[in-house]
């Protein structure tokens, strides 16, 4: 699997943030209005049995119109968010911003959990409606994702919060980008439930860009020189090649490739 990753060329300590006092958008004090539950988009289980059959089989037949690429590009959107525990402890491991007890009230700690609890419906329902729609192998998908949590992830980071800040916001508008396109690609396959699916989560995506670049022009007005050189690192993005074993890796070649074809990473 790959992801956008700064080469690991700058080895300068993490500058502190202390001066920074409120680099969130108002929307986080807002965020409660801003959830969506998973089930929303899924059959319902409690209704009779014969009905939520029903539901399944009409899920089912709406994705017949989606051809086996967009499942590819799907997949490998849907194993990215499922990495969520991995992000939140390599995001966490920068010290001028980590979360000391689990539970802190700095405004840095709180926001990284408000992220973590949001990004995590991403997976949530993306895993569910793949799982329900029978065009996928979920038990590879599920190795899949058991190995990459397993291996970990090293980005270059260095412990400076300020690359990972200029980092997450390149992060945040390339998967608006990909669930915006996947949405798109859905309603012109005749399914609009995965459509919708993947235009909330696209919608997520931006409200997230959007907080990551206000972090990082308040980290430019109090310390411009430290945000520079991290910003300056933006041509050195490239693609980290996540992947554990053999199969696994012409696996995210294919899912790589797909996604050019069908220019899922497009914004034109």
């Amino acid at each position: 699997m790959k992801i956008l990753a700064f080469s690991s060329s700058s080895a300068a300590a993490p500058p502190p943030l202390s001066d920074v006092r409120n680099p969130f958008p108002p929307f986080q004090n807002n965020r409660h209005r801003l959830y969506f539950n998973p089930s929303e988009f899924l059959p319902d289980p409690t209704r009779p049995t014969d009905d939520f059959i029903d539901e399944v089989r009409i899920l089912r037949g709406r994705t017949t119109g989606l051809p086996d690429d967009y499942f590819v590009v799907l997949v490998g959107d849907m194993i990215i968010e499922e990495a969520l525990p991995t992000y939140q402890s390599t995001i966490n491991a920068c010290d001028a911003i980590r979360d000391e007890t689990g539970a802190s009230p700095s405004p840095w700690a709180a926001w990284l959990r408000s992220w973590t609890a949001e990004e995590y419906r991403h997976g949530d329902v993306l895993r569910s409606y793949l799982y329900l729609s029978g065009r996928v192998d979920m038990s590879m998908i599920e190795k899949t994702i058991h190995n990459l949590i397993g291996a970990g992830m090293d980005l270059g980071w260095n412990n400076n919060p300020y690359l990972m800040y200029v980092y997450a916001s390149f992060q945040e508008r390339a998967t608006f980008v990909s669930h915006g396109n996947t949405a798109r690609l859905a309603k012109e396959g005749g399914d609009p439930i995965l459509a919708s699916i993947c235009g909330t989560i696209a919608a997520d995506e931006k409200r997230h860009e959007h907080a990551y670049v206000r972090i990082v022009e308040k980290l430019l007005e109090v310390d411009p020189n430290e945000t520079m050189l991290a910003i300056g690192l933006r041509g050195n993005l490239g693609f980290l090649d996540w992947t554990v074993e053999a199969g696994e890796a012409r696996g995210a070649k294919r899912r790589w490739e797909t996604r050019t074809r069908i220019r899922v990473l497009s914004t034109g």
